[in-house]
């Protein structure tokens, strides 16, 4: 999962795990299927395909809570991260 960060993030954004929201949207416009990717304060946000692997991550829900953590993407470069989902995460209230 890649997401191009609209300010540059310091050592401590790479070494913590960050709680993502992993969700399908109800409602879509788009003619193939996507999921959001997002954190609590939307430090990290993307909008990725929907791919068979994911689904299985999701294990037929609409919506899951993962602990991940991002790695710099050196060879996309430009401040491109990937972000990798570690384990799955308590429900969150938010």
């Amino acid at each position: 999962m890649y997401r191009k960060p609209q300010h540059r993030h310091t050592d401590d954004f790479y070494r913590r795990s960050h709680i993502l929201k992993v969700q399908i949207p109800i409602v879509t416009t788009e003619p193939d299927p996507v999921i959001l990717v997002y954190n609590q304060d939307r430090s990290i946000e993307a909008m990725l395909p929907l791919t068979p692997k994911v689904r299985r991550f999701l294990k037929g829900k609409l919506k899951s809570f993962w602990v991940a953590h991002a790695v710099p993407d050196l060879k996309a470069g430009n401040g491109k991260y990937q972000i990798c989902l570690d384990r799955p995460a308590p429900w969150q209230e938010w």
